[in-house]
């Protein structure tokens, strides 16, 4: 990683909550985007700033080494209009690096030192409204919507969609957005964590359980398939869940084929929880080094994967036009990707779902129920609230609901 650590900054004798902080309000102050995120399964809470605060919408390439993050909106058919936001200043393990050649940041980190000392200090974030923003998507209209795609499904439409819908929660004065993000990467360990803020997109946050894809330092591919939803205490799966995860695992296969992939580790299906819910997942392995360009290889796949069927439906054509012809609401980032590239000598890309868009007193609750033939749109409707239930946790004693109309 083309990084270069700063010495002279000391942190030992702050805590993350003060350093997030800190770096968060800076980021404010000098008009910088900002993401922040916890992988899965460890405890390390990384973070970059970039200087820039407008960014062209391009493909991914990881072929490009350099470092940053990235978030995708869902409607991204062709890949270019992926945000990429490159990496300025990277923050980990108590220390501080910068690129070698970066734009001007000792501005930018004698406001940041400042902060650390600093008490009761507001944490102001970027707030960007889209045309649907506040528009919560009514059970009656979701119910139907359902009852339409299940009609589909049986005329031979499609065999899977995916469909999804908005809550919107009033936010109290004390809403301390980096002690939230605290709290939620404290109560998912085994989730991706992120909160990115920048001037034209706004902010958002949340805790996702789906990988997109992985490349490692030793160029091994991962993937999986995940789908079907039943709390986490719940009976066995029915065979309704049981197919609807199986026709993403099928279409995983078959972005393989399509890109002449011809070995992989194939590891399930099995039970995996993610707070109050559980999926069933298959994860898949792909050695890269086994081709000639292996970086090419990701980014192809990439762009086949998106999005996959367990956050659109399947085929995948169909799905999407039924979609953007019966929800009532712009998903924007909702459904999307987002992660790290090129941190560390590794990319790690998740599927942005459990999450969040945080308005100047409000937030949109996002969540989706993948709808088969044997379907029942109540159930759907019920299983979106059981989605929504670890965000409502997060801000409960801070909030109330402005409307989830029935």
């Amino acid at each position: 990683m083309n990084f270069k650590y700063f010495p002279d900054i000391d942190l030992k004798n702050y805590t993350e909550q003060q350093i997030l902080n800190a770096f968060f309000i800076a980021a404010q102050t000098h008009q910088s985007s900002i993401a922040i995120w916890r992988l899965p399964h460890t405890r390390e809470v990384q973070l970059i700033v970039s200087f820039f605060d407008k960014f062209p919408r391009r493909a991914v390439d990881l072929n490009s080494k350099v470092p940053g993050f990235v978030i995708s909106p869902f409607i991204n058919p062709k890949g270019n209009e992926t945000i990429f936001i490159p990496a300025h200043l990277y923050y980990r393990r108590n220390q501080v690096f910068e690129i070698p050649s970066p734009p001007d940041n000792q501005a930018f980190l004698k406001t940041f030192l400042s902060l650390l000392d600093a008490d009761n200090q507001e944490t102001a974030y970027y707030v960007c409204l889209n045309p649907d923003a506040g528009t919560p998507s009514p059970k009656n209209h979701f119910i139907a919507i359902v009852k339409k795609g299940i009609e589909a499904i049986k005329k031979g439409e499609f065999d899977k969609v995916v469909l999804a819908r908005t809550s919107l929660i009033k936010l109290n004065q004390q809403f301390d957005l980096i002690s939230k993000f605290k709290v939620l990467e404290k109560d998912c360990p085994d989730r991706f964590v992120f909160m990115v803020s920048t001037p034209n997109y706004g902010t958002w946050m949340g805790a996702t359980p789906e990988l997109l894809f992985k490349v490692d330092k030793d160029l091994i591919l991962h993937t999986v398939a995940l789908a079907g939803t039943k709390p986490a205490d719940s009976a066995a799966w029915t065979q309704k869940e049981v197919d609807e995860q199986d026709l993403v695992r099928q279409f995983i296969i078959k972005q393989f084929h399509k890109l002449y992939v011809q070995n992989w580790d194939e590891f399930g299906p099995k039970t995996v929880t993610a707070g109050n819910v559980a999926h069933l997942k298959t994860e898949f392995k792909i050695d890269l080094k086994a081709y000639h360009s292996p970086q090419s290889i990701a980014n192809t796949l990439l762009l086949h994967l998106h999005p996959t069927s367990a956050i659109c439906g399947m085929p995948k054509k169909s799905a999407l036009n039924f979609i953007k012809k019966y929800e009532s609401f712009d998903r924007v980032f909702y459904g999307g990707y987002l992660g790290s590239v090129n941190i560390d000598k590794e990319t790690s890309l998740y599927v942005n779902i459990r999450c969040m868009q945080l308005l100047e007193n409000q937030a949109i609750l996002y969540a989706g129920a993948g709808i088969t033939r044997d379907s029942n749109p109540v159930k759907e409707w019920e299983e979106t609230n059981l989605k929504y239930q670890m965000l409502m946790k997060l801000i409960t004693d801070v909030t109330q609901l402005i409307s989830n109309p029935e």
